[in-house]
C-alpha cells in the first residue's frame, strides 16, 4: 500500500554542511536570545531553504522572507535570522522596501550542499507552525476572491512518501539547486505549507504546484487519487497567432495605454510567412520547425532531439519577448545571435510586428504581461469556472495547463473550445496520465 504524506509529520531542511557545523554557530549566537532553543535555529535555516524561489525561466532565486512573518512562525525568529547573517551562514541580499518589498535570503556559497531531511518532534511549535499556516491560507483566500475555485483543492493536495526516493534516484550529487529544490517542494506538501496567490500584473494563479519539478507530479494525489494534466501545446506562441489574427480582442488585457491604442488600430498584412508562422504555432510544431532549420545550418544546438527542442524554446521565448535586437557576434553568443537570425529570416513580417508591439527598451516587457493576462483569463476566468460549474471533480491549474483527477475528455473539451473561441484557432492539447507509481 502506498503511504501518503500527512500533517502529523513534519520536516526540516538543513544543508548538510550547516548541519555538520551546528554546534559551533550555537555558540557564537545562543548568548544573544533569551530562551534560545536548536529546534528554533534549524526551523529558521529550514524556513530560509524551503523558501528558495524558481522562474519560469528556471533560475534559482533567493527567499523572499518577512521578519514579522518570521516571528509569527518561530518565537524570536527575526534574532535568530540575524545571528545566521552576523555568522555568515546565511546571505541577506536585495533591498527592503516597507510594505512592499523583503529582503531576500539564501545560504552562503561556503555552506551550500544537499539538504538534510529531519524530522521535527517539538510538538509546541508544530502547533505554532500549522496555526500560523492556517491563518495564512485564510489571509491568502480573500486576495484570490473571484478565482479562488481551486483553493479548496490545493489544500487536499498529499504526496506519497515514496516521491523522497525519487527524488535521491533522480538527481545527481552535483545538482544541488535542483535536488534542494524538488526536495523543498515536497516537504512543503507533506508539512501542510501550502501557498497560493495571484499575480497583480499578469493576473497568474501561484501555487505549490506552478514551478514544481515534473518529477514529482507523478506522487501527488487528491483525495488519494493520482492526477492527470491537460497542457495546450507552447501556449505562448499560439496566442501571439491569435493576436495576429483579433489584435483588437487583445486590446482589451493590456496595461499599456499606448499597445492599446496601437493594437486597436493594427493592420496585419496578409504576408507568406504570416501564415506559415500562425500554422506552425497553432499546431504546437514551431520549436520543432526551428529546431529543425538550426541543425540544418549548423547552430550548435544539442544532438539530442528533447535537449534541442528545450534550447530552441528558451530561444524563442527570449526572440519574442526580449528586447528586439541581433546579438553581437562574440564568443559565446553563436546561439543567441544565430537563432535570432533565423527567426527574422523565416518570419520577417511577424519579427517587425512584434519588435512595434513591444517598444522600446523601456517598455519591452509589455508584450510578455498582455500574453499572460490573456492566458490568465482564459484558463482562470473561463476555464477553472466551467469545470466548477460542470462539477467535473478536483483540478488544479498551472498556468497554460490543468490538473485533474476525472472527466480528462470533458476538461478538453472546455480547453480547446475556450482557446478557440478566443483565437479563433483550435489549440493543441496534450494529455498525460500519471499512472500511480
Amino acid at each position: 500500500m502506498v503511504k501518503h504524506c500527512q500533517s502529523v509529520k513534519n520536516f526540516q531542511l538543513i544543508p548538510e554542511k550547516v548541519m555538520a557545523c551546528v554546534e559551533e554557530i550555537e555558540k557564537k549566537i545562543k548568548g544573544d536570545i533569551s530562551g534560545y532553543k536548536r529546534d528554533y535555529l534549524l526551523e529558521t535555516i529550514s524556513a530560509v531553504a524551503t523558501r528558495q524561489r524558481k522562474n519560469d525561466n528556471g533560475e534559482y532565486l533567493p527567499a523572499q522572507i518577512q521578519k514579522s512573518y518570521l516571528k509569527k512562525l518561530i518565537p524570536q525568529g527575526d534574532k535568530y535570522l540575524d545571528g545566521l547573517v552576523n555568522t555568515n551562514i546565511i546571505r541577506r541580499s536585495g533591498q527592503y522596501t516597507p510594505g512592499e518589498r523583503s529582503f531576500e535570503y539564501s545560504i552562503e556559497p561556503n555552506f551550500k550542499s544537499p539538504y538534510a531531511r529531519l524530522p521535527l518532534t517539538n510538538a509546541k511549535l508544530i502547533r505554532r507552525l500549522q496555526v500560523v499556516y492556517n491563518n495564512k491560507k485564510t489571509k491568502n483566500s480573500k486576495s484570490v476572491r473571484g478565482r479562488s475555485e481551486q483553493v479548496k483543492y490545493l489544500r487536499k493536495l498529499t504526496m506519497t512518501e515514496d516521491v523522497f526516493d525519487a527524488i535521491e534516484r533522480h538527481y545527481s550529487y552535483k545538482q544541488t539547486d535542483s535536488y534542494n529544490y524538488a526536495l523543498a517542494s515536497a516537504t512543503k506538501i507533506q508539512n501542510r505549507s501550502f501557498s497560493f496567490s495571484v499575480d497583480k500584473t499578469s493576473q497568474r494563479f501561484h501555487s505549490n504546484i506552478t514551478n514544481m519539478p515534473k518529477i514529482l507530479i507523478p506522487y501527488l494525489r487528491i483525495n488519494g487519487k493520482s492526477l492527470n494534466e491537460a497542457d495546450v501545446n507552447n501556449c505562448q506562441p499560439y496566442l501571439t497567432a491569435g493576436l495576429l489574427k483579433h489584435p483588437q480582442r487583445f486590446a482589451e488585457f493590456t496595461l499599456d495605454e499606448d499597445l492599446f491604442m496601437m493594437l486597436n488600430s493594427l493592420v496585419v498584412p496578409d504576408n507568406q510567412d504570416v501564415k506559415t508562422y500562425t500554422s506552425l504555432t497553432t499546431k504546437g510544431e514551431i520549436y520543432e520547425f526551428l529546431r529543425d532549420h538550426a541543425w540544418q545550418r549548423g547552430i550548435p544546438l544539442s544532438n539530442d532531439p528533447e535537449d534541442a527542442r528545450s534550447q530552441v524554446k528558451k530561444e524563442l521565448f527570449r526572440i519574442m519577448f526580449g528586447l528586439s535586437y541581433v546579438p553581437a557576434e562574440k564568443s559565446g553568443n553563436r546561439i543567441q545571435r544565430e537563432m535570432t537570425l533565423l527567426f527574422k529570416e523565416k518570419f520577417p513580417t511577424v519579427w517587425n510586428l512584434f519588435s512595434q508591439i513591444k517598444g522600446d527598451y523601456h517598455i519591452y516587457n509589455r508584450f510578455a504581461i498582455l500574453l499572460q493576462r490573456v492566458e490568465s483569463h482564459i484558463i482562470l476566468d473561463i476555464v477553472a469556472k466551467e469545470i466548477e460549474n460542470q462539477k467535473l471533480g478536483p483540478f488544479l491549474t498551472k498556468h497554460d495547463s490543468v490538473f485533474l483527477v476525472d472527466n480528462v475528455e470533458a476538461v478538453e473539451e472546455i480547453l480547446t473550445n475556450s482557446f478557440q473561441n478566443f483565437t479563433g484557432f483550435s489549440p493543441k492539447i496534450s494529455i498525460n496520465r500519471h499512472k500511480e507509481v
